[in-house]
């Protein structure tokens, strides 16, 4: 006998009374616009429409219930006839003893499974009464997994969807078609007055939860006797090293809140134990677990025991407690390992992918709705204790290792407007920062306090606020080259206002000539007003009677020049002169006389010059008196040393052997030219950057002059600075920038240059084209 001929005898009976064809008319134009909506809300396929067209020919029978029968029909137990009879019947039954009177249609899944014959019935088709009991309905507990979602759901939408999955797994053979694939479960359940989305939610929840609930490779969902990866995992997460979870969480909180920036702190304590918490050293962030009390006990119990109370902030939460992140983290720490298990070739492994994914993405979610809260020291009304902030973990990223940016919301919730304890940009805030130093870490009605002291106090006073790592340091930093604090040569640091500062005379070296020994120097009068006056002489006796400084230039070959700086307003008082000194430039000159050498040695500005070469102290050497006869047999190196009004230098000047005519020079040995070299061209200069970078020559006594005219920029070195190449191309270009001409002519003059080759400093001269002659090339 044919499913048709079955569901006509079904009618004929149940419908003895024959209903008026409006009824069912009604019942399939309700079904049809049910349908139409869902397939509007893309919740249905519009194939699903079609539904409501056979309304009239199953009424009252769901359509459905031809497919579900179909997938066990051949088993050898089921008698289609009498089988599908005693189904309508107990379907029929079922209906009648719901509590609400809602069913428009009969279905399969308006079986009452709580009745021990519906269940029997089921179980004798094909025994399916562990899934039943687990994911369907527990008749003793009441916890069975499509009945605690329902619970939570306030409805019956999973009850409903495991037991139409349940009707389409009855299948005994191996190679059957069972199950039914989602928009088919759908479908099926959607009727009028019901909500499509509870079906959807419910039938998300039964594909999570369940332990017996299996996905076909078509994607049809089907009951089986086998527990299913679910509950493979569950068994995993309960049994889950209880340290190995910890560890697990201390390692995602230390990646959600690692510190890049170091402004808000620089270390953090992940879940510690109270007793191990040191709070000195740099600034914690310190995770704890929240509990019933605000802040949580623990963190009150660490403020109230720290001297260092200013020196931690608190992450935790409020009204929550970890137990939930734990169970998310057993999840995903079972869910890890069985995708290692099941290894890649697992048919499994697309799914267990999804589901490590979303293990993740729950556990993180956990954490940040659960770690809700900052705790700061500070103080208000009730006085010094831990205040509270928002925290607002967001922006989620999966990529990302660590999920969330923690450093970033610490940040901006120490920033934000209620709380304002971090101050990210010292020098805008300087006069405000440097205000409450002076008030909080200065002991009272005192002026002067060591640094240490007060970093001591930065980290146990609650009101000092917080700055980024080394921000303090920055301030004092700030504070004395402003004046506002200074030092006291003590180790000490005082706080203004200070007395006026006394006049100074502050002197750099604009050039020098080697050949004479007349040095070019700037002078300048300091905290003398705005009318400040500097006076000089050659003796020490300077006063407003010497003569008076014009301009800021001044040229001299005195080996000593006094100056005094002078407040013409009166409003500094006047400070001790300055002496400057000038140098003294001792040079050799070897001649070839014969098979020897005949060496001249003088010095500039003046002064006397002893020397010997036996290395003993050249300032007891022979007073020179003209020049040194050498026979030029072997290597001499003569030691000479020169004095003028208590200035000396000392030098050692090495003659080689004579080999014919000239000095012999060791090309791999480092050696020095002194040579006053003009470059006049741009392209002579780049080229001669270029090779002097090659080379790793270095110049002293160097002038750079970018522009003609009017419109030029010059840059010189003093004598004792050594200039690379690199810096001089550096400011060839930025004085063309100045000048806006990228184009504009560069020339450069320099009077010494040395390299740690003499066959180096050899390239650059034929680069530029000079020769070096004798005298002018030195080595030790």
């Amino acid at each position: 006998m044919g499913s048709d001929e079955i569901y006509y005898i079904l009618r004929r009976r149940l419908l003895a009374r024959q209903p008026a064809q409006a009824v069912i008319e009604s019942v399939a134009e309700a079904y049809g616009n049910v349908l139409s909506d869902a397939v509007r809300s893309k919740t249905l396929e519009r194939a699903a429409e079609r539904i409501a067209d056979e309304v009239a020919a199953t009424y009252p029978f769901h359509p459905s219930l031809k497919t579900v029968v179909a997938t066990f029909k051949d088993n050898e137990s089921f008698r289609q006839t009498r089988g599908l009879m005693t189904i309508a019947a107990l379907m029929i039954t079922s209906v009648q003893k719901r509590k609400t009177n809602d069913v428009y249609l009969i279905g399969p899944q308006h079986l009452d499974l709580a009745d021990r014959n519906i269940r029997d019935t089921i179980n004798n088709i094909y025994d399916l009464d562990a899934a039943i009991t687990v994911d369907i309905l527990d008749t003793g507990a009441s916890d069975a997994h499509a009945e605690l979602i329902d619970a939570d759901a306030g409805n019956d939408a999973a009850g409903l969807a495991a037991r139409l999955i349940l009707l389409a797994s009855l299948a005994e053979a191996s190679d059957a078609v069972k199950g039914l694939q989602p928009p088919d479960i759908l479908s099926f359940l959607v009727a009028p007055l019901r909500s499509e989305n509870d079906f959807v939610a419910a039938l998300e929840s039964l594909t999570a939860r369940c332990w017996y609930l299996h996905k076909r490779d078509n994607g049809a969902w089907y009951f089986s006797k086998n527990e299913n990866l679910t509950k493979k995992i569950e068994n995993l997460a309960r049994s889950a090293p209880q340290h190995k979870i910890e560890q697990d969480l201390a390692r995602r909180l230390d990646e959600i809140f690692t510190t890049r920036r170091r402004a808000a702190y620089s270390r953090i304590l992940s879940m510690p134990k109270i007793e191990e918490i040191n709070t000195r050293g740099d600034r914690a962030l310190i995770v704890l677990s929240p509990d019933a009390k605000i802040p949580p006990g623990k963190a009150q119990q660490l403020f109230n025991a720290s001297h260092d109370r200013n020196n931690f902030a608190i992450v935790s939460g409020e009204g929550l407690d970890l137990a939930s992140v734990e169970q998310k983290l057993r999840t995903a720490y079972a869910v890890a390992r069985v995708l290692d298990q099941e290894g890649p070739a697992s048919p499994n492994r697309p799914d267990l992918e999804q589901r490590a994914a979303d293990a993740e993405l729950d556990v993180y979610q956990t954490i940040a709705s659960t770690l809700n809260k900052i705790w700061y020291p500070g103080r208000d009304g009730s006085g010094e204790r831990l205040l509270g902030a928002a925290l607002k973990l967001d922006n989620y990223r999966r990529e990302a290792a660590a999920g969330y940016d923690g450093e970033t919301a610490v940040e901006m919730a120490l920033t934000a407007t209620g709380s304002r304890k971090l101050i990210l940009d010292i020098e805008a805030h300087f006069d405000m920062l440097a205000e409450r130093a002076e008030e909080m870490l200065w002991p009272p009605s005192v002026r002067t306090t060591t640094w240490d002291d007060v970093k001591d106090r930065a980290i146990s006073n609650v009101r000092w606020l917080w700055l980024p790592r080394g921000g303090l340091d920055e301030l004092r930093r700030l504070a004395i080259s402003r004046g506002r604090w200074r030092e006291n040569g003590a180790g000490g640091l005082e706080k203004g206002p200070f007395p006026k500062e006394k006049t100074s005379v502050g002197v750099t070296e604009a050039a020098y000539d080697e050949l004479t020994g007349r040095a070019t120097i700037n002078v300048l009068a300091k905290n003398a007003g705005r009318r400040g006056r500097i006076y000089w002489s050659a003796s020490p006796d300077v006063s407003t009677s010497s003569a008076r400084l014009d301009g800021l230039k001044f040229e001299t070959r005195e080996m000593r020049v006094h100056f005094l700086a002078i407040d013409p307003d009166g409003e500094h008082e006047t400070g001790e002169p300055f002496c400057w000194t000038n140098r003294l430039n001792l040079t050799h000159d070897p001649r070839p006389i014969g098979t020897g050498h005949e060496v001249t040695l003088s010095v500039v500005p003046s002064g006397e010059i002893r020397w010997n070469t036996d290395a003993t102290a050249p300032r007891d050497g022979k007073l020179y008196g003209g020049p040194i006869h050498l026979d030029g047999d072997r290597d001499i190196v003569i030691y000479a040393y020169a004095e003028a009004s208590g200035v000396s230098v000392t030098r050692e000047f090495k003659i080689p052997r004579r080999e014919g005519d000239g000095v012999r020079i060791d090309l791999d040995r480092p050696a020095r030219a002194r040579k006053q070299v003009q470059l006049n061209t741009t392209d002579v200069v780049f080229a001669a950057i270029a090779k002097a970078k090659e080379t790793r020559t270095r110049f002293r006594n160097v002038l750079v002059t970018v522009g003609s005219g009017s419109r030029n920029v010059s840059t010189s070195f003093g004598s004792d600075v050594d200039v690379t190449a690199d810096a001089i191309e550096r400011i060839a270009k930025l004085a063309r920038t100045e000048l806006g001409d990228e184009n504009a002519d560069v020339t450069v003059m320099w009077r010494f240059a040395a390299s740690e080759r003499a066959a180096d400093l050899d390239q650059l001269m034929v680069t530029i084209g000079e020769t070096l002659g004798p005298g002018e090339i030195e080595q030790e």
